[in-house]
């Protein structure tokens, strides 16, 4: 990781001469845009390098209620209750094995369902897909449905599956519910 960045800030500092010289820019915004670049590219380096399985359990941990989250003596961390989250969220076992062991890639409505159980924003939603090898597309219906369910925080997984049984039986938009196993 760390000839990563020594390579980004070799490119970045080339970058910069090369702007100074056409006298597109100065020293001095040179200084803040080298480092508004690096730091951006340590943010990628960092989340690139996290698991879906670690993603959705730093998500978890940030949920107040419904409360994952094991309580135990007050010297150890406190542990998540996967059991308990991944029935909330409607995921099997296998498919929360299959997240955990990064054994096989989990289903779009799978990543979905994460969506709306982890109380993502919008942002954070497209993150997690995208980290399951998915994208919301802007021609899927559903996906529009999934990102209004989001900016309204409906995020009780039942009240979302209603909400998506119903506009689901819409005939100029259907689409199969991701709450239907």
């Amino acid at each position: 990781m760390e000839r990563n960045v020594r390579l980004l800030q070799v490119e970045e500092e080339l970058n910069a001469q090369h702007c100074i010289e056409q006298g597109v820019s100065t020293e001095e915004k040179r200084v803040h845009q080298y480092k508004q670049a690096l730091e951006r590219a340590l943010e990628s380096i960092l989340d690139d390098n996290s698991t879906l399985y670690q993603d959705i359990c730093a998500y978890l941990y940030r949920i107040k209620v419904p409360s994952f989250i094991k309580k135990k003596a007050a010297q150890q961390e406190a542990e998540l209750d996967e059991p308990k989250f991944y029935l909330y969220a409607y995921i099997d076992k296998n498919t929360w094995s299959n997240i955990r062991l990064e054994a096989k890639r989990i289903s779009k409505e799978s990543a979905l369902k994460l969506v709306i159980a982890l109380q993502l924003t919008e942002k954070e939603a497209k993150e997690l897909v995208k980290k399951a090898s998915y994208a919301l597309s802007r021609t899927d219906y559903r996906d529009h449905v999934i990102i209004a369910l989001l900016h309204i925080q409906c995020y009780d997984p039942d009240e979302a599956s209603e909400i998506l049984e119903v506009l689901g039986k819409n005939k100029k938009h259907p689409f199969e519910n991701i709450y239907i196993i």
